[in-house]
């Protein structure tokens, strides 16, 4: 278990120091603007694909932990990917969140509007009902 938070930590840190450059080039304005992607690769020998610790990390909600509205995490090499690209096997890409803003969450979310209560996603308008 610690060792499963230890990478979910490291993972967070690095998607924050992305996020925050991509804040200061005005290309997002909160965290909640943003959609992150991570690739884990092994050649480092830091993420691997047989170790528990790491497939755990499919239990884990990382729009959460990354205080995002939308993020994936996947295990192998991003596209296009050459030796100079990322730090230890961890790459991250932040792009901006599709959808609308959520009156209540405040995530932006590709299912916002389409929901009974006006104006929130699917996780909102069950807790409002």
């Amino acid at each position: 278990l610690a060792e499963k938070w230890s990478k979910v930590r490291s993972i967070r840190k690095k998607v924050t120091e992305a996020i925050e450059l991509k804040r200061q080039e005005k290309e997002i304005g909160s965290s909640l603007e943003a959609a992150p992607t991570v690739w884990l690769g092994n050649e480092a020998h830091l993420w691997d694909s047989d170790d528990e610790a790491t497939q755990d990390l499919q239990s884990v909600d990382f729009a959460e932990i990354f205080i995002t509205s939308a993020a994936s995490v996947n295990l192998g090499l991003p596209p296009s990917w050459t030796a100079e690209d990322g730090l230890a096997g961890l790459w991250v890409s932040v792009d901006k969140a599709e959808g609308e803003k959520c009156a209540r969450c405040w995530k932006i979310l590709p299912d916002v509007g389409t929901h009974a209560a006006p104006g929130v996603c699917g996780r909102c308008d069950r807790a409002v009902a």
